[in-house]
């Protein structure tokens, strides 16, 4: 991520992701400067959503079989 302020290339500080969003703070060392980038949701997040789906429809599937 380049800098709002000088356009410097910006060093990632720390990415967060346990709220099920991607959270990363950059620093600019030369502005002195940290800007947080709310990116989408987490992968893990999205893994967790997908399998809760597919147990849910195979579920559903057992369910008109019987």
């Amino acid at each position: 991520m380049r800098c709002p302020d000088c356009g410097q290339e910006m060093d990632l500080a720390d990415k967060s992701t346990f709220t099920g969003s991607e959270v990363r703070d950059y620093y600019c060392k030369p502005c002195k400067k940290s800007v947080v980038d709310h990116g989408g949701p987490a992968l893990w997040q999205i893994l967790s959503d997908a399998r809760e789906e597919a147990e849910s429809a195979r579920a559903a599937e057992e369910k008109k079989t019987k």
